[in-house]
């Protein structure tokens, strides 16, 4: 296990380490992706910052927040639904046309919302993986484009170490059998789209990592008397089995800026560096814990075990004919 530490020792060589940073936080209004946004803010020295997201108000009230924290940086808000690829497209249109080069990119969005969105996709899905995977196609030349800094790295909050068998039938997850076989599926389609665009930039590493129990405003989206008292016993025992906000936007920074992960990061003594997706060293697309451990010799075989079994080719076949069904493009 990496020790908060540790942690805090890497975080803390940022600003000499890896000044003039440009990232992009997707889902950064709440949650876990407010507080990683809030530690890099924090600990980076004159970066340029972009959020997107789907509240204009929050993301007013986080561009100011920032600013205080960091008068040196520069923070922009780019208000998109998220969940849908239109949007997604014109969002990194944007992007394109302020920045030539980008060094990170952290996407946390998530919902537990099954109705459909105007794609024609679920809602959970659609943000866990498809918008991610979008986001990410679109966004790929100006994080492999030339940079004063070395560091080119991608962040998938979602759920690594979870992985499971996936029914090639039904990518969209329409049927699941279970909560828990829905979250399989949906890990191992995440872990395998960053396999499959890592092998084409050996030069950016890829993450997919699981936060641990973090308090968020996920479930505020579900109404209902029986969503009314989950929140309320979240708010009352929250602290005493979630991980605290401060140490998840520490832990969350330290997986965009280690060198314990790949090339370009801070390198600290005593922090080596970690077992990639495919179970070998010097990797640059890892499944990572909440501790910042490699998620395991089990998550490398069941993946090898999906790849042998043509599912990495057919997921990938899906997207593009997903992509291309609600867009016409592949990317833009």
């Amino acid at each position: 296990m990496v020790t908060l530490t540790q942690v805090k020792t890497s975080n803390a060589l940022l600003s000499t380490s890896l000044p003039n940073l440009v990232a992009v936080f997707v889902g950064a209004t709440s949650g876990i992706g407010e507080y990683s946004l809030k530690a890099f803010t924090k600990h980076a020295l004159t970066p340029r910052v972009y959020i997107i997201g789907r509240s204009q108000a929050s993301g007013d009230r986080l561009t100011a927040e920032c600013a205080q924290l960091n008068p040196g940086g520069s923070f922009h808000f780019i208000q998109a639904e998220v969940s849908l690829i239109s949007a997604v497209d014109a969002a990194c249109e944007e992007l394109r046309r302020r920045e030539k080069h980008l060094n990170i990119l952290f996407n946390s969005a998530g919902s537990f919302v099954s109705a459909d969105t105007t794609d024609g996709l679920p809602q959970a899905i659609a943000l866990g993986y498809y918008t991610r995977t979008r986001f990410i196609l679109n966004l790929l030349p100006l994080l492999r484009a030339p940079s004063p800094s070395s560091l080119r790295r991608c962040v998938s909050t979602f759920c690594a170490g979870k992985e499971g068998p996936v029914v090639v039938s039904d990518f969209p997850g329409r049927k699941p059998p279970s909560i828990m076989a829905a979250r399989g599926h949906a890990a191992s389609m995440v872990s395998l789209s960053l396999a499959q665009i890592a092998r084409e930039a050996p030069d950016v590493t890829f993450i997919h990592n699981f936060p641990g129990f973090v308090q968020t405003g996920i479930i505020d989206d579900f109404k209902g008397v029986g969503w009314a008292a989950g929140r309320l016993v979240m708010k009352a025992v929250g602290r005493f089995i979630c991980m605290p906000n401060e140490e998840c936007g520490a832990r969350h920074l330290f997986l965009m800026t280690s060198g314990r992960f790949g090339s370009g990061g801070v390198r600290v003594a005593g922090i080596e560096g970690v077992k990639g997706m495919d179970g070998g060293v010097g990797s640059n697309c890892f499944s990572v814990t909440q501790e910042g451990e490699s998620t395991g010799e089990g998550v490398v075989k069941l993946l090898e075990g999906l790849k042998k079994d043509g599912v990495q080719e057919a997921l990938w076949s899906h997207t593009m004919g997903e992509f291309v069904r609600i867009t016409g493009k592949e990317k833009v």
